[in-house]
């Protein structure tokens, strides 16, 4: 049994998000089919928000394990609780097909019917609830490039029966299809007419999705420099012709599944940001920010930075285009751009704005890519706020009628024309601020504007709960089916 990723997670809200990504990242790599995803993401959720409407702090924590056993995957979560004993006491008075829900939603029925082999034991003192998903029949998608026309085809018998192939002779039409497909791994012969695999792996690596692409190298070339030159470019493997086909396949599965294991790591770094280290933080008296999904475990476009200057707080949310890896990158420069000017000049929110647009018009930052941008300077609860294309605050009153929120403007750096100003509102006692990214809806597929959606998700929590627990079920309520989690979700809520 090989552990593919293991990691602790203190018991908080925003662990849900986090753990449902990395679920998501592995299980999508491995080719679980995405009904097993969703049953998978589902039963997570549910248990983790059991777990947490118990726990006693972020003291508290749980463990997720993913190993693999060969045609499937054993997804165990661990957990120090005492909340879901009926699962191991089999209560005589108490069926499996009544239906009726533990505490929060979770129920047997739930596990059951999802994952009928379900297993949970106590073992000094701590919960392993595990269940096995089936691997598919791999899908992979591998190119391969050689202009040597008898060894091309022969490559491609070695692999089609485990992987989708697509095989080029010349590296201009290689480049051509990977810069608008999706590869999982590319195969490269060393040498081609007016040009080396090196020179070819770097127009590769410009491609935004090809930045971690898996390469293999093969090459006749033995010789202890070519080998060295080859792996600077950062390949993955390299292959000396002749090359069998057990030896081809083992080295591609090899490879694969490092791809596997580095990104999991990479996708599940410790919950932290730069404006807390909890999902909560109090802005000033009269209001305190609760923070959800990506702008909490970072590991993706959205982020948040906050700053404290005499009486106001000032409040910046970004959503860099793109999801993941990629997106991820892109925010580097602009949040060093924003923290220096907080640094020096942190009141005036109108100079900021055009300060920045111009930054990205000129491309000193953002130059291969596209951000929206929410700014707020809160005193008391008074908002002064500009919206750069980010999705427009919508205001929930005590009976949690919708108001929406008016006045947005355009995206950063389109136009050096547009004078950027800040509109002021007074958030009324008793009210709450939900500000969010796009990925919030746009995850779910639904054709609805904000406020039909977010009046949908209102419809679906008891008018009894309030507070935090209000907050956190609204989170819990809008996450979708996590195989359509295609883009970065974020949700502040100001109350």
């Amino acid at each position: 049994m090989a552990i593919l990723f293991q990691q602790r997670f203190s018991l908080m809200w925003p662990a849900i998000s986090e753990i449902r990504q990395s679920l998501l990242h592995i299980l999508t790599q491995l080719d679980v089919n995405e009904g097993q995803i969703d049953d998978a993401g589902l039963v997570l959720t549910e248990y983790l928000t059991n777990l947490l409407r118990h726990s006693a702090g972020e003291d508290e924590a749980v463990t997720l394990v993913l190993s693999d056993e060969g045609e499937q995957i054993r997804i165990l979560l661990i957990d120090p609780t005492p909340y879901f004993h009926k699962l191991v006491e089999q209560a005589p008075n108490w069926q499996v097909q009544s239906g009726e829900l533990l505490e929060g939603g979770m129920g047997l029925a739930l596990i059951r019917h999802s994952f009928p082999d379900f297993s949970y034991v106590a073992e000094q003192g701590k919960n392993h609830f595990s269940f096995l998903v089936k691997k598919e029949k791999s899908h992979k998608k591998v190119v391969i490039l050689d202009d040597d026309l008898t060894l091309l085809p022969l490559l491609a018998a070695y692999l089609s029966d485990v992987y989708d192939i697509e095989c080029f002779s010349e590296p201009n039409a290689a480049l051509d299809h990977l810069k608008s497909n999706r590869c999982d791994l590319l195969i490269t012969d060393f040498n081609f007419p007016g040009i080396t695999a090196i020179e070819v792996i770097a127009k590769i690596r410009q491609f935004k999705q090809c930045q971690t692409l898996p390469i293999i190298l093969i090459s006749s070339d033995h010789q202890p420099d070519t080998i060295y030159h080859a792996n600077q470019s950062y390949i993955d493997d390299y292959l000396c012709k002749p090359v069998s086909k057990t030896q081809l396949q083992l080295v591609c599965d090899r490879v694969l599944k490092r791809k596997v294991r580095r990104s999991a790591g990479f996708n599940s770094t410790q919950i932290s940001t730069e404006f807390a280290q909890s999902s909560q933080q109090a802005l000033n008296d009269d209001l305190k920010m609760s923070a959800f999904g990506g702008v909490v475990t970072g590991n993706g476009g959205d982020f948040i930075l906050s700053k404290h200057s005499g009486d106001s707080t000032f409040i910046i949310f970004a959503d860099v285009m793109g999801h993941g890896a990629s997106a991820k990158q892109e925010t580097y420069a602009l949040k060093g751009f924003i923290q220096g000017f907080l640094a020096f000049m942190p009141h005036d929110i109108n100079l900021f704005t055009n300060t920045l647009s111009k930054a990205v018009f000129d491309e000193h930052i953002l130059a291969g890519s596209l951000a929206t941008l929410l700014v707020l300077r809160i005193t008391g609860r008074s908002i002064e706020w500009i919206s750069a294309g980010h999705p427009l605050p919508i205001e929930l009153d005590r009976a949690r009628k919708v108001h929406s929120w008016s006045h947005s403007q355009p995206l950063l750096g389109l136009s050096l024309q547009h004078d950027y100003q800040a509109t002021t509102t007074y958030l009324k006692d008793g009210h709450c601020l939900l500000l969010f990214s796009d990925g919030w809806f746009e995850n779910v597929h639904c054709e609805q504007t904000s406020d039909q959606q977010v009046l949908k998700l209102l419809s679906q929590i008891s008018a009894s709960l309030d507070g935090d627990e209000f907050i956190n079920t609204l989170w819990q309520k809008s996450f979708s089916n996590l195989h359509l989690e295609i883009d970065d979700s974020s949700l502040v809520v100001l109350n």
